[in-house]
This record gives C-alpha cells, structure tokens and sequence, in this order.
C-alpha cells in the first residue's frame, strides 16, 4: 500500500531527489528553453502555441523517445485534420451533412482504435488534439494553418533540443567512462 509520501507514480522508475538548487537550475533551464521558443513562435507571426505544448506534453510523457516520436507527431496531425473537418465541413456542405460527414468519419476512426488499426495515428495524441481542437471557443478563432505551423514548430523545436540533450549525454558520458 502506498502513502502519501510514496505515491504511485514514484515507484518503478524513480528518478534520484534532486537537491533544491540543482530543481532550480533546472527550472532555469526550462524558463529558458520555454522563452526562446515564445520568442521564435512570435519572430514567426505563430501565436497558437497551444498545439506545439500539447505536442510535447505528449511526446514528453513518453519520455521524449525518439521511437515515440512519429506516433505523438502523427497522432497529433490526425487529431488536428479532424479537428480541421469539423470547423470547415458544416461551412462548405451545410450544417446537416457536415456534421453527419464528420461523424462518419469519427466512428471510422473510433471503429479503428476499437480494432487496433492504425494506432500510429490513431491514439491518445489523435484523441486530444480533436477533443481541443473541437472545442466551440476553439472552433470559432482557430486559425488551422497557423495550428499546424504551432504543431510543426514545437516538433522540430524539441525534438532538435531533446536530439542534442541526448547527443550531450551520451559524449559526457562517454568522456567519464574513457
């Protein structure tokens, strides 16, 4: 039985506790890493970051592997072009069929996850980006392409920097085992 000072989540893969000064380098480190990319999305006219957060909340709760990389990446543009067709779809063939279309195409993909089909892009990732991305407030100031280049950017964004932490790692630990 746990307690409230061995919860759950601190079982298996424990990581060593941090000393409070190294928690705060490390806090530093993320404030940077978060400003920098602020800062680029707005240099780059992106303003709905929001796609690229859930990205690596994803990606980063697969504890950023490269193996995981292409479901988090793919699930998240299959949630995206969904959450897409249920802002465009009523628009462009009326409110009835649109949303009948788009049902169709949401038990498709739930029919899909049911089976096991398609799980590379058709997963918890998928499943979050439509729940977001279909949200009325959303719907009603979601610019699609400007998602999609949020979405693109913090893939590329972090997945380079979680490229070159590992990168890092590896040639310290190299070096110390020298």
């Amino acid at each position: 039985m746990t307690s409230q000072r061995e919860p759950i989540e601190h079982t298996a893969d424990a990581s060593p506790k941090l000393t409070p000064v190294k928690g705060l380098l490390i806090l530093g480190a993320v404030v940077v890493v978060m400003g920098l990319f602020f800062a680029l999305g707005q240099a780059l006219g992106i303003v709905q970051l929001w796609a690229a957060f859930i990205f690596l909340m994803f990606w980063g709760n697969e504890k950023l592997k490269f193996e995981k990389l292409s479901a988090c990446v793919l699930g998240a543009l299959s949630g995206l072009v969904v959450a897409y067709i249920a802002h465009e779809l009523p628009a462009a063939l009326g409110p009835a069929a649109g949303v009948a279309l788009l049902l169709g195409v949401i038990a498709v993909m739930v029919y899909c996850a049911i089976m096991g089909w398609l799980t590379v892009a058709i997963n918890t990732t998928c499943w979050a980006y439509l729940t977001v991305g279909t949200i009325p407030a959303i719907q009603a100031q979601a610019e699609f392409p400007g998602l999609f280049a949020a979405l693109a950017l913090g893939v590329v964004y972090f997945a380079g920097l979680a490229w070159l932490a590992q990168f890092f790692m590896q040639r310290a630990a190299a070096k110390t085992s020298a």
